[in-house]
């Protein structure tokens, strides 16, 4: 039983997220707590592109009905990605993280936050030294300058396609605060997915379907509450969530770090004019990386902390802040698929 959770924690290694090993094995315990051993062994039978039942079932020698049962099972379990092309549906393994531990929406205990808050510094440590990021900031909208290089591909609203199949989710994060004892004051309803995404977490039951008039809402009130918008670092959307500093796994994250920037793309850095600060503090106290400081005569940010959130700006009663394009900016890749591929390539997986 063993070899086979040791074999799926071998393969989830091999995407680029990464699943590295651990000296106490915590992060074959949190295997056992999301798989079956029979769960390990469909998964490693699995491929990384999506297939249809009838080429897993030939390619395995299983008949359908049964294999297609279960893996409908898995898929709804957040533990394989299932996703549609007009009356296919589709299955592949997928990653461990950004992927399966976000799938878990309301399945979160105690124990499941016990192992994750054990294994989370191990499984973030695995982009940190690599080149190609896969997390980026997108800015308050108020706060993006239209005129900067990199502008075009962080206004949140321009981002979201007419057509586009949009979903929000409960936070995954504060459900797991939930489990500490700590309640979370901000919008809990927040988690936002798009496209395929949004498909598989609505088939699961996980996310609700809304407009793009009650996303502009959403995106409101998320900015006024302070949250930070962190996404893939790719132009087309997949999931983007609203990070809290008091729950949030990916912003507690990035604060530990000596540079935001081992963590995320970083687009922007705040910057405050001395001549218009008044020192009143509201800027410190709205900043989630604790980026801000106060000196004798007006307040300072840390390019190394600042993510470029931009929830600073519009909190500021003197209008002294304002975003300014940082020279290492780079646009995001266009998609997933080439993300992946810089990433997988940055570790040596292809």
């Amino acid at each position: 039983m063993s070899d086979v959770y040791a074999s799926l924690r071998e393969f989830l290694h091999t995407f680029p997220g990464g699943y590295p090993s651990t000296p106490n094995g915590v992060e074959i315990k949190l295997l056992k707590k999301l798989f079956t051993p029979e769960d390990a062994e469909m998964y490693l039978s699995l491929t990384k592109e999506p297939e249809v039942l009838t080429d897993i079932a030939k390619r395995l020698g299983r008949e359908e009905g049964e294999l297609g049962d279960k893996l409908e099972d898995m898929a709804k379990r957040g533990l394989i990605f299932r996703n549609r092309e007009g009356d296919k549906v589709l299955y592949k393994a997928y990653q461990f993280f950004v992927g399966i531990i976000e799938a878990q929406i309301d399945k979160v205990d105690a124990e499941l936050t016990q192992l994750m808050d054990e294994y989370f510094p191990s499984l973030g440590a695995t982009g940190l030294t690599l080149p190609t990021k896969q997390m980026r900031v997108i800015p308050a909208n108020t706060a993006v300058d239209a005129k900067t290089t990199v502008a075009s591909y962080n206004r949140m609203r321009e981002l979201i396609k007419d057509d586009e199949l949009i979903a929000v989710a409960p936070c995954i994060c504060t459900q797991m605060a939930d489990t500490r004892g700590s309640k979370c004051e901000h919008t809990i309803e927040r988690c936002l997915a798009f496209g395929d995404q949004a498909q598989y977490y609505m088939d699961n039951g996980i996310a609700r379907k809304i407009s793009k008039n009650e996303l502009m809402k959403l995106l409101d009130a998320v900015e006024k509450e302070g949250l930070v918008l962190c996404t893939s670092n790719t132009e087309e959307l997949s999931f983007t969530c609203c990070c809290c500093p008091c729950c949030c796994g990916i912003v507690q994250g990035i604060k530990l770090l000596p540079q935001a920037s081992l963590m995320a793309n970083i687009c922007y850095n705040a910057k405050i004019d001395p001549e218009l600060c008044i020192q009143c503090g509201d800027c410190v106290d709205r900043c989630p990386m604790d980026a801000i400081a106060e000196l004798d005569e007006t307040m300072e940010v840390s390019s190394d902390k600042c993510v470029g959130c931009g929830v600073c700006v519009s909190a500021c009663p003197e209008e002294a802040i304002e975003l300014a394009e940082v020279s290492s900016a780079t646009p995001p890749f266009p998609d997933g698929t080439e993300m992946y591929t810089s990433v997988s390539k940055d570790r040596g997986l292809v």
